[in-house]
């Protein structure tokens, strides 16, 4: 009942200041609930959790987009949360992600590893195509990896210690525009918080895929080329 209040009060603090007018209730064939919580790395998750009765058997699975925003005004917080929710099957041939998607609180599946403070990550040894390798991390409920800072860089070793491979494929490319470098969800190089490029990387072109070597650096190779990869989800 508490949770049910405080996500009430948001709504009407934000409604009133935005113009909003309360609409009138109506019943929905959808249920879901948002649980917001910080993690060890002291960022805010939201997860979500939906239900729906009836619709077509042909659907896919549902994608949930969940932005978090938080509003500071003297000693008071608000909180909004909205979550866009679309179906989708398989993100084959796709360079985006919706981010926030809904994903298991343990390990995704079989082989994933835990490393401390960042999350849970898989190293796939077997080549595959950048692509292919966004929809094997997506069907494992984690995502392609993306390097975030000198500490996961540096954690991230360890995970080679079955391969000599050097260069895993990474979750970010430019093939928006050349030169232009953004993940798979959308974000740029400079707001990840790690860009350390090896020698005259990235270089453009057919170059327009990420990767992530075992020398902590970053380059980049056609999307078509096979490489290992490393599937992650955060904590």
């Amino acid at each position: 009942m508490l949770k049910c209040v405080m996500v009430c009060c948001v709504l009407v603090c934000i409604g009133e200041s935005s113009g909003f007018q309360c609409a009138t209730p109506h019943t929905s064939a959808f249920k879901f609930s948002i649980v917001s919580r910080r993690n060890q790395t002291g960022n805010w998750i939201a997860e979500v959790q939906m239900g729906h009765e009836g619709g077509l058997q042909e659907a896919g699975p549902w994608a949930i987009d969940v932005d978090h925003t938080t509003t500071k005004c003297e000693d008071s917080e608000s909180i909004l949360i909205a979550a866009i929710m679309k179906g989708s099957a398989s993100f084959e041939g796709k360079v985006s992600l919706p981010k926030g998607a809904l994903v298991p609180k343990g390990p995704p599946s079989a082989g994933y590893e835990l490393l401390s403070g960042l999350g849970y990550y898989k190293m796939h040894t077997e080549p595959t195509t950048w692509h292919e390798a966004l929809n094997i991390c997506t069907q494992e409920s984690a995502h392609l990896f993306i390097v975030n800072s000198e500490f996961e860089a540096n954690a991230l070793v360890t995970l080679w210690k079955n391969t000599s491979v050097v260069w895993a494929f990474s979750g970010f490319h430019d093939q928006y525009k050349d030169g232009e470098y953004v993940t798979i969800f959308n974000e740029t190089m400079a707001s990840i918080g790690f860009s350390k490029w090896y020698g005259s990387h990235p270089l453009t072109g057919e170059f327009q895929c990420g990767l992530f070597g075992s020398n902590r650096l970053l380059a980049d190779n056609p999307c078509s080329t096979k490489n290992i990869f490393i599937c992650e989800l955060e904590l």
